[in-house]
């Protein structure tokens, strides 16, 4: 576990994500490449590119609807999460490949959602199989489903989290790192961390002046932190705003 004061953040620059002019809805981080992964939910694709912004490959994706969320499990398997549907898949994604047809099992999320208020984001816990989604709003939820890959013995649940300060969920991730449910908030301009039990344990302000930024972040879609403890964060339409714990050097880039 890393310890807390590790986790304060500074602003460490920003990028256009290569290929994307619109639609970024959310952000995922291959843990064996270090690579960027977004999906846009307008012609829905996923696209990969670099820590510094250098493009890599484009997929475009049949039979997904209105995607918002995206989360890396291991190996070349990514889960996407549907809003309309409330459905989250499991998506296998070669390498090289361009074009996938999306045939994967899924999770639907048995709860009632307000139209364009439904889930906004997924993580994954591998060492406990949990999954993480969040809705966005009326009211912002986190639900927990419990061994998500054992089908007989699944279970989802309610997470009675203290959201004070999130007036909606933009996207969530789990960091094996620290162990801790990190979540985000477009509206509230907002990114927070919570252990296991709940508790507040750290949080970046995503407005000009906090943590170094020279502006506001509008419209933040996904979060991810990579193996050096980087913390991202994707802006739509089509920016990547990279933050570093404050116990390492600015980088050069």
């Amino acid at each position: 576990m890393l310890p807390i004061d590790s986790l304060k953040f500074q602003f460490d620059g920003m990028f256009e994500i290569p290929g994307v002019r619109r639609d970024a809805s959310a952000l995922a981080v291959h843990a064996d490449t270090g690579h960027l992964w977004t999906i846009t939910d307008d012609k829905v694709r996923l696209v990969e590119f670099t820590n510094r912004g250098e493009f890599v490959r484009e997929v475009k994706l049949n039979g997904i609807d209105d995607a918002e969320g995206l989360s890396y499990v291991d190996g070349n398997r990514f889960l996407i999460a549907e809003e309309k549907r409330m459905r989250i898949t499991l998506v296998n994604v070669p390498p090289d490949v361009t074009k996938l047809k999306v045939d994967g099992p899924s999770i639907d999320i048995e709860v009632k959602s307000k139209k364009n208020k439904g889930l906004e984001g997924v993580s994954y816990d591998p060492k406990t199989d949990t999954l993480f989604t969040v809705r966005e709003g009326k009211p912002p939820t986190v639900f927990r489903v419990y061994s998500m890959q054992d089908s007989e013995h699944r279970r989802t649940e309610e997470w009675s989290i203290d959201l004070d300060g999130f007036d909606d969920l933009s996207d969530t991730f789990f960091d094996p790192a620290t162990g801790w449910l990190w979540l985000l908030s477009h509206e509230s301009q907002i990114a927070a961390a919570f252990d296991p039990q709940g508790a507040r344990v750290t949080e970046v302000i995503l407005k000009k002046g906090h943590h170094g930024l020279l502006e506001d972040v509008e419209q933040a879609e996904g979060i991810a932190r990579d193996k050096q403890g980087m913390l991202y964060i994707c802006s739509e339409p089509n920016h990547i705003y990279r933050f570093r714990p404050s116990c390492q050097r600015r980088s050069l880039v």
